[in-house]
């Protein structure tokens, strides 16, 4: 889709599409994520709030919303007076995190962050951090004397259990191939050596008549 706005947050370029959808590149153009609006985006804004190191996304919608976004996570939301056409963060008089929004039929609004904004408390928050699951015991048994004294002894021979391993291994399959090999020579085994005859039989005749018993 066609793009309508695009900002350049130092390592990555935002740009906004007509088919309500944001879309996140690299310096490489390597797609990194998208987020997909519920209404037409209007104008987008980078957010950058030194007092508290905090960088993100404003994206103004057509039903009179702004959005704000760490990468492709929703923070906080707010209502404007009228559909926002165009916006900028940064110092406004004496107030240095301040909020310029022009709107489609031509007005000015002004907003001030306040100084204990907590932006780590959005609608997303859960999804900026590791998950909660991560913070939880896990039920891992005690370590026995029996447990301990076997790793350090595989930590102090584990070359010689290596190459004991290997030996044992290749002695198993000389063993195999000696035993296959006999099973051949002996015909104890229904397998041709001939491509054309995968199968091989072999009949037995057992009596000396009249009665005659034929094993295959």
């Amino acid at each position: 889709s066609s793009g309508i706005n695009a900002e350049y947050g130092g390592k990555n370029i935002v740009i906004a599409t007509m088919d309500r959808t944001l879309m996140c590149y690299s310096n490489k153009i390597k797609s990194l994520w998208s987020v997909s609006m519920n209404n037409n985006i209007t104008c987008i804004a980078s957010m950058d709030y030194k007092a508290k190191t905090f960088k993100g996304l404003l994206v103004g919608l057509d039903n009179c919303e702004v959005r704000l976004y760490r990468d492709k996570f929703l923070v906080d939301t707010m209502t404007t007076t009228d559909v926002p056409s165009m916006m900028q963060f940064g110092q406004y008089d004496r107030e240095e995190s301040s909020l310029i929004v022009v709107t489609k039929s031509g007005g000015f609004n002004v907003f001030i962050l306040k100084r204990n904004a907590d932006l780590t408390q959005g609608q997303s928050s859960a999804s900026l951090g590791p998950p909660a699951q991560q913070f939880q015991k896990l039920n891992v048994p005690r370590k026995t004397k029996t447990f301990v004294d076997q790793t350090l002894r595989e930590r102090e021979h584990g070359v010689t259990m290596h190459r004991q391993f290997q030996h044992d291994l290749y002695k198993l399959r000389l063993t195999t191939a000696r035993s296959y090999v006999n099973a051949l020579q002996k015909k104890m085994m229904p397998i041709s050596s001939s491509n054309f005859a995968p199968l091989k039989l072999s009949a037995n005749v057992q009596g000396i008549g009249p009665m005659f018993r034929l094993t295959i």
